[in-house]
């Protein structure tokens, strides 16, 4: 699954379509030292927060991965999600 969106507040936000524990890559983000915008960084990451009432609570991602170089390629495949892939939760069998 790829989304693209920032955590600095470009204009490119997080689709809200992503459920919690969904598996996301951000294109050109980079949070080598802190986060920040980098054209062709890739970060990889888990959405750990959802929407929100509250102002500045919408939905997030902890990130797990940067590459700042093309070191990771990318495969977009919907519904990854961390509780299926590790059968947890409602994704047990």
């Amino acid at each position: 699954m790829c989304s693209h969106g920032s955590l600095t507040g470009s204009d490119r936000p997080i689709p809200s379509t992503r459920k919690l524990s969904d598996i996301v890559a951000l294109a050109d983000v980079n949070s080598t030292r802190g986060h920040g915008d980098h054209e062709g960084s890739v970060g990889i990451g888990v959405v750990s927060s959802a929407d929100s009432i509250n102002a500045g609570h919408g939905p997030g991602v902890t990130l797990r991965l940067t590459a700042t170089r093309g070191e990771i390629d990318l495969l977009v495949v919907e519904g990854v999600n961390l509780s299926g892939l590790l059968e947890i939760g409602t994704a047990r069998h």
